[in-house]
Order: C-alpha cells, then structure tokens, then sequence
C-alpha cells in the first residue's frame, strides 16, 4: 500500500516540475495526472511487461512515473486530499473519511472541509481550465 502512495507522489511531483520548466512559454502544455487508488505497482509492471496495458507503457515511457512517497495514516481522502493541495492534513484539515456531526453521529468528510485551494481552484485562479475525475 505504502508503495501505490509513493508512486502517485512522485507522479504528481514530476508533473509539477514538468509545468513548472514550461512555465515561460506563451502557450501552456497540457498535463495529464493519472493516479489509481489501490494498484499495486508491481502487478502494473507485470501487466505492462506481458503487453497487457501499453497506454500505461507509452505513459510510462513518454511521461514520468515514480513511485509515491508518504507518510501515515494511508487513508484515501487524507491523502489524495494532499495530493491535490500540496498541503500536510493538518493545513488542509482533511484527517479521516468522516467526522463526528454536532448529534455525535458520523457524517461523511467533503470538500468543504478542505480549508486551503486545490489544484483546480489554482487553475481557476490564474485563468486555466481544468477537468477532474474522481
């Protein structure tokens, strides 16, 4: 699990770094941040070895890929949450997948508990479109 973590981390990284190099150019390259919640990157390789997922290969190939690197708890929402704000958990205040409501009973965690922009705000904030899927 800890290994899916670092790879989707070091994706987001490379794609960072990727949009920051063509930062001075009048148009802007499009990025394309795949990351998959649960794959085992070691069932991936053997998959794309075997010729099973070439898109995976050619992105591979083509892009930047790296494992993820993180730091506990691994729990979905804590950590895509970072990923997508660049922020600790306890900046962005996404700490679990649900919270205790004001009766004490469990209520689903949603984005309007994030309390810093995400990447998609930022995109919006200087004039960029952007297209996520969840």
């Amino acid at each position: 699990m800890q290994r899916i973590w670092l790879s989707v981390g070091a994706l987001l990284i490379a794609v960072v770094v990727a949009a920051w190099m063509w930062r001075g150019l009048s148009t802007y390259p499009r990025v394309l941040l795949v990351a998959i919640d649960g794959a085992d990157p070691t069932v991936l390789a053997r998959l794309i070895a075997g010729g099973k997922l070439p898109t995976f290969d050619r992105l591979r190939r083509e892009g930047a890929y790296a494992p993820l690197r993180s730091r506990e708890p691994l729990l979905s929402p804590v950590v895509w949450t970072t990923i997508v704000t660049g922020r600790t958990p306890q900046d962005h205040g996404v700490l679990d997948f649900v919270e205790a409501a004001g009766d004490g009973h469990a209520v689903p965690i949603t984005s309007a508990r994030r309390r810093v922009a995400a990447l998609w705000n930022i995109a919006t904030a200087f004039d960029r479109s952007s297209g996520f899927i969840g």
